[in-house]
Order: C-alpha cells, then structure tokens, then sequence
C-alpha cells in the first residue's frame, strides 16, 4: 500500500492477509499467510469468550462484555463500565495490574490529566479477568499468571478457534501473556467468530452492538463495525486486524498485517478486502487524505499488486 503525495510515491507500507472460508481453506491471500504474528488485541474476542464461560453464574452486561473485548480511548464512557466490572467482580480499581497511563480522549484528559489503570487500551480486559478469576475461585492478584485459571481458558479458546498451538507466550503491553500464531490461523479463528461459535456469538454480538466502546471514533474496527453490521473486528497493537464477515449464511474470517506496524495502513488495506465481499466500507477510512497546508494532495492508495491477489474473491 503506497502514501502518495502530489501524484509521487512518498512510503510504502508492506503486509500480509489472509482470507478464509467457515471450512478454514485460503480462499485468498497477499503476502506470506501462514507467518507467524503477534496479534496482540486482535485475540481480544477469544480472551472475552474465556471470561464469559468462567463466569457464566454472574455474566456481564451486554455492554460490560464488548468492554472486555476493546482496546479503548480511556473515555469517562468506558471508564464507567469498567468500573461497573469491577463492581460486579467485587474488587476495587486498585487490583487492576494493566499500567497506569493517560487517556486518548481528548474530554477525558482535560477532565483528569493524571495517569490511570483505567484508562488504559485494555483496562475493560483486564477487569474481565479479574471477574473470570473470582468465579473461578483463583487468587485475583495472580490472574495475569500463565497458569491461572482464566489465562489457561484463554489459551484454550484460542487454541480451539484457530487450530493451532499458540507459540509462547511473551508479554503483550499490558501485561497479559501474549500468543504467537499464523495468520491464517487467525483468520480461522475470526471465521470462527462469523460462525458465532459457542460463546463466541454472544461476545461478537456485544461488539457489534457497542461498537464504540470497542475503540473509539476514528479507530478502524469500531469504523467498520458502525459502517456494516455484518462485520466483528479488532485490532491489535503493531497493525495486526482480524475481520469476521457474517453475510447470507457466508462466514468468512480475514486476518491482516501490517509488516512494519504502521496502523495508518489497516483501513485501506481493509477496505480492499472487505469491498470486493460486498461490505461497506466508509471512504475516509478505505481512502484516508494526504494532507498538505491542511489540505488534500494526495491519499493512501492499494497497490495494483493487493489488487490482483484478491481478485478470486466475490
């Protein structure tokens, strides 16, 4: 994907994709499909899943579990569902082990310009953990361990959603184990999520309703699931993005990376894809501007080389 400025070429962005049917086969791809990734965030459905079933006595509301599964903006909004998680978890905001950091909403810094647990990306997770932990009787300060109960259902589900054995783990940024897999692995597993597989239907339909909460204004996934309703997506940290496409009994799950981690890449590269589905794409986001002196001279356009790799889909 190239950032032309002026009618020249001025970056380019490189990437991988994987697009895949409800059996799991490759029904297209660019790049390398089955390189192995960090999707970071992009696991989040499968992590919500996890907390879902652990506790299934004491289930979120339909709003708490889209928090569970977003990568927020640290809005007053989203603060005060993650707040109503801890509650109904019955632990204070201080047994959150996310780090402290600064909102990236605008309103919600001005409000209080100091840092917070509950304002990071993945604070809603976090708190979801620390509810799937309690009804599991495991010990709360321990929930981001590998051997905890919430973190072995987590590898379970993800394990199961995308048919293979996760590599690792490392140390995502929050804190929480952090999974490699292949991209068509992902891409299976987000096929997974079109299907509404098990508790995977319930945390995909909470996303969709709550699209908001799952990012924030401007984000790529919260664009696209406000754009279509036949769309579940998360993005992850470093340009990963997987895609669940729901339409006319077709399930189908996409998986994207962005090889240099630059997120400015994801809409179009996106956009590409999702178009020739049928999807609606909003064209801010399929073609953002290049601006110059404020003003368009240019745009992030698909090269012709992802073009002809997707023309087998329809």
């Amino acid at each position: 994907m190239g950032v032309v400025r002026d009618g020249a070429l001025e970056a380019l962005h490189c990437g991988h994709i994987a697009v895949v049917n409800a059996d799991g086969d490759l029904l297209a791809g660019a790049g390398v499909a089955d390189t192995v990734i960090y999707p970071r965030s992009a696991l989040k459905p499968f992590q919500a899943a996890a907390c879902l079933h652990l506790a299934d006595d004491m289930p979120p509301a339909v709003d708490e579990l889209a928090m569970i599964a977003a990568s927020h903006t640290g809005s007053r909004t989203h603060q005060a569902v993650v707040l109503r998680l801890l509650e109904r978890a019955g632990v204070a905001p201080g047994a959150l082990r996310c780090p402290h950091t600064l909102p990236t909403d605008a309103a919600a810094l001005r409000e209080r310009p100091a840092p917070t647990r509950l304002a990071h990306a993945c604070s809603g997770k976090h708190a979801g953990f620390l509810l799937a932990t309690r009804r599991a009787n495991g010990e709360p300060e321990r929930y981001l361990a590998e051997d905890s109960p919430v973190q072995q259902e987590v590898l379970r589900r993800v394990r199961d959603a995308c048919g293979t054995e996760p590599e690792g783990p490392a140390v995502d940024g929050c804190g929480a184990p952090a999974w490699r897999l292949p991209l068509v692995a992902l891409a299976r597993g987000y096929a997974r999520v079109a299907a509404e597989d098990g508790l995977l239907g319930p945390v995909a339909e909470a996303m969709r309703t709550y699209p908001n909460l799952v990012g924030g204004q401007g984000l790529v996934d919260t664009e696209l699931m406000a754009a279509d309703g036949r769309i579940t997506a998360k993005r992850g940290a470093e340009a990963a993005l997987g895609i669940a496409v729901r339409d006319r009994g077709r399930t189908l799950g996409v998986a994207i990376k962005i090889t240099d981690g630059g997120a400015r890449a994801m809409g179009p590269v996106a956009g590409a894809v999702l178009t020739r589905l049928g999807v609606r794409v909003p064209p801010a986001l399929a073609r953002p501007a290049v601006l110059g002196g404020g003003l368009p001279h240019g745009a992030l356009e698909v090269t012709s080389a992802l073009r002809e790799a997707l023309d087998g889909l329809a």
